[in-house]
């Protein structure tokens, strides 16, 4: 499987100019042949609070609807996040579309961010990701600030996730704390994880840092701050493989664990 993620500069508020830059990158990973590109966190709108009641499209229409054309149109499969309305409440919802244009999955971020004022604005979502198939084998999707918590990342691992997707804005200055959790949940589940962050140059401030990890904690690709379109080529069915040679996951006692 050939992944490719766009670690993109995105002018706050301009989605015009977001879905240019975001369409070369599709047009530019299926030209080379990858199967899947992840786009960041908000990739259209960037974290435009105040304008995001205008920026927001319901499911299948507006930014949904582009993502969904360019994966027929070139295809390849899209991820990524945007703006959603339903009636009068906003969702962060990340999608995933296939190379035909089927939506495999939609998630709504559970874990707002307060200290980016995210959850004055938005609604969390209710229900956590869930694992789909696609024809390269079975993956999650989680949304930038949900990677601090390690619970979804395992209900994911124990569903059967080979990859799980990570759509992010991760601000300066916790470059650490992006790296270190990107590799501890690999790491700690046994799967590939695609996280795409954004570039250096995006305000508010961010730093970039995509990263591709294999499920024994190697970076099998990973960005510096600047925009690039970052590849990398991974074996989802390698994940059964390590965890049988490596029988983690089996070791687990969940009974012994109360509500954790």
């Amino acid at each position: 499987m050939k992944l490719a993620l766009y670690q993109m500069s995105i002018r706050t508020g301009d989605p015009d100019e977001n879905a240019a830059a975001a369409e070369w990158a599709v047009r530019t990973a299926a030209g080379d042949g990858d199967d899947l590109i992840v786009l960041p966190e908000f990739w259209a709108t960037g974290f435009a609070l105040a304008k995001l009641p205008d920026l927001a499209a319901p499911m299948g229409e507006g930014m949904f609807e582009l993502m969904r054309t360019w994966a027929v149109r070139y295809g390849i499969a899209v991820a990524g996040t945007h703006p959603r309305i339903s009636g009068s409440r906003l969702f962060n919802t990340a999608v995933f579309y296939d190379r035909t244009g089927a939506l495999l999955a939609s998630y709504d971020k559970m874990h707002l961010f307060a200290s980016m004022q995210e959850d004055r604005l938005l609604t969390r979502g209710s229900s956590p990701p869930a694992v789909f198939s696609a024809e390269w084998g079975r993956i999650g999707m989680i949304t930038c600030f949900d990677l601090r918590f390690p619970e979804l990342a395992r209900r994911l691992a124990l569903d059967g996730a080979q990859l799980i997707v990570v759509p992010a804005f991760w601000p300066a200055p916790r470059l650490d704390h992006w790296s270190l959790l990107l590799r501890a949940r690999a790491v700690e589940n046994q799967v590939f994880i695609a996280g795409c962050n954004r570039a250096d140059g995006s305000e508010p401030a961010a730093f970039g840092r995509s990263a591709v990890i294999a499920p024994d904690g190697t970076v099998a690709a990973e960005a510096g701050t600047a925009p690039i379109l970052l590849k990398s080529a991974i074996e989802p069915g390698k994940t059964a493989t390590i965890r049988q040679n490596f029988p983690v996951m089996t070791a687990r006692l969940p009974g012994e664990y109360g509500n954790f």
